[in-house]
């Protein structure tokens, strides 16, 4: 807590940071699912992050961080930390397998339906 928010270390600020946190968590878990950040908590219990996964939890880290301070005032996430997050995750896929692998990547990575003349109704998207 002391590392990445600004927020005194009292008991109350902890168990306000500490309900934060789990929202945050909910945030990054929607962006880079929930398989890679499952295996990112692992890897940090067992202390077995490569590299890459050390860039993808600082990140996280620090949007967590930023996201408990910055709580009050803005309630939302930071999206531009978010997008960070992704581009790191979307310009390496091939550091970040499990990511490749979830649910999350599929749909985002999902095929379009396309119209064709010949189809019987139009679709607008």
């Amino acid at each position: 807590m002391t590392q990445f928010t600004w927020l005194p270390y009292t008991a109350d600020s902890w168990q306000q940071a500490r309900g934060r946190a789990l929202i945050a968590d909910a945030f990054l878990r929607k962006a880079i699912s929930t398989e890679y950040m499952d295996e990112l908590l692992q890897k940090i219990r067992t202390n077995a992050l490569n590299e890459n996964d050390v860039t993808v939890m600082n990140m996280c880290n620090t949007f967590t961080g930023g996201f408990i301070s910055s709580y009050d005032t803005e309630k939302r996430p930071n999206q531009q930390q978010l997008d960070n997050i992704m581009q790191q995750l979307e310009t390496y896929p091939d550091e970040y397998p499990t990511y490749v692998q979830s649910e999350t990547y599929k749909a985002r990575h999902a095929e379009r339906y396309q119209n064709r003349k010949e189809d019987p109704t139009f679709f607008f998207m």
